[in-house]
């Protein structure tokens, strides 16, 4: 009875709150049996690229397999978001104009891994006929190479096919993208990496009006 675990007037979940199985039990003790949920994100990602094959196959000769698109399905798939990966479609300006139509409406978050021959040039082509490239190219190492844009209402993402350049465009573009469109929080999300100061062992030099992200191992060397 109400009273006895809640208070009357209290507010039992905040909105934007995820629902776990202990504010069920909340919500059923505060009379409510039914609730209106923001639905999960999703996300689609098409890997572009003639020669890629399917995890698990062998490449013939001139062939590579696909490892940076089930890479971001699992990225995805971290942060509570539905995410489903495509097989990889052929680099050609009309077969992408096609999977951007295709996809049109259907997630909240397009992002497509450009192929190796043309790179994210072709995905910029693509979504300027068939939609609105609004950027073409970001001042970042690696990963400059990034286009955004929207083909109808859906935000499209284009990304490198190479894994980590691929990995900053979706941190540093895609994550805030689907956390601004949704009203719904992404679990544990707090940007793409936890901020430590360190002394670097040795020199490095970025050229200028670029930022630059690099790799690198974090320890304690004389309490330093």
């Amino acid at each position: 009875p109400i009273g006895e675990d809640l208070a009357a007037g209290e507010v039992i979940l905040p909105k934007g709150h995820k629902v776990r199985s202990l504010d069920l039990g909340a919500l059923i003790a505060g009379g409510i049996s039914e609730l209106e949920v923001e639905a999960q994100s999703r996300i689609r990602i098409i890997p572009v690229g003639s020669d890629l094959v399917e995890p698990g196959r062998v490449p013939a000769a001139g062939q590579k397999v696909d490892h940076t698109s089930p890479f971001l399905a699992a990225l995805g798939t971290e942060y509570d978001i539905l995410t489903k990966r495509y097989p990889p479609i052929e680099e050609r300006r009309d077969t992408v104009i096609q999977a951007l139509q295709h996809h049109q409406s259907r997630c909240d978050l397009l992002i497509i891994c450009a192929g190796h021959e043309r790179g994210t040039g072709l995905v910029a082509d693509a979504l300027a006929e068939c939609g609105e490239c609004t950027l073409r190219g970001v001042a970042i190492r690696p990963g400059n190479s990034v286009v955004l844009g929207f083909v109808g209402d859906t935000p499209v993402l284009g990304v490198s096919s190479h894994l980590v350049p691929a990995y900053l465009g979706v941190c540093l573009f895609g994550l805030p993208a689907i956390r601004s469109l949704s009203k719904a929080r992404l679990r544990d999300y707090r940007g793409p990496w936890p901020v430590q100061k360190a002394q670097l062992a040795l020199g490095c030099e970025s050229a200028l009006g670029v930022e630059e992200f690099l790799r690198v191992k974090m320890g304690v060397v004389n309490n330093q």
